[in-house]
């Protein structure tokens, strides 16, 4: 019988990534327009410096804006056929769907603990949001091991 669970996770995964893959053009278009305006990384920086009471090398924005997307793009592409697998009950699927939610939980991990929030947020509001994305991750992985669920991903005798 199939599991409700590994069916929502696996159109879960599929409609994240395509948003993602989406976002992650957007993320790369807006960091070539602004690595060919060096005038709007300027006025960039200085707003994020008002803003924050912070300096900020804004020359440094639009590498980083492209690292980034080019991550979640990768990750993307890593998401898009898990999440199919899932449908499918493809047991590499399930095995790379745990270990890609064990990588994004890691790399939430710096920007929620690290980061300086926004005023209305403090450190500690960025390290309960990190523990229960920790926790809501754990939970998938954990019932994506579960013996009913792995069972679901043998491949059938007949």
């Amino acid at each position: 019988m199939r599991s409700k669970f590994v069916t929502i996770m696996g159109w879960i995964t599929i409609i994240l990534a395509f948003f993602s893959a989406v976002f992650s053009v957007g993320e790369f278009l807006l960091a070539r327009y602004l690595s060919s305006d060096p005038e709007l990384v300027i006025q960039l920086g200085l707003a994020l410096q008002t803003q924050t009471g912070k300096f900020i090398d804004a020359q440094g924005i639009p590498s980083m804006l492209e690292q980034q997307a080019i991550t979640n793009g990768l990750l993307s592409l890593v998401a898009l056929p898990s999440g199919i697998g899932l449908l499918r009950r493809k047991e590499w699927a399930r095995k790379l769907t745990m270990i890609a939610i064990v990588v994004v939980t890691l790399m939430f991990a710096p920007t929620l603990l690290l980061a300086e929030l926004p005023a209305p947020l403090s450190h500690g509001a960025g390290v309960v949001i990190f523990i229960f994305i920790a926790l809501v991750h754990g939970d998938v992985v954990r019932r994506l091991m579960a013996p009913s669920v792995r069972e679901e991903f043998r491949p059938s005798r007949s």
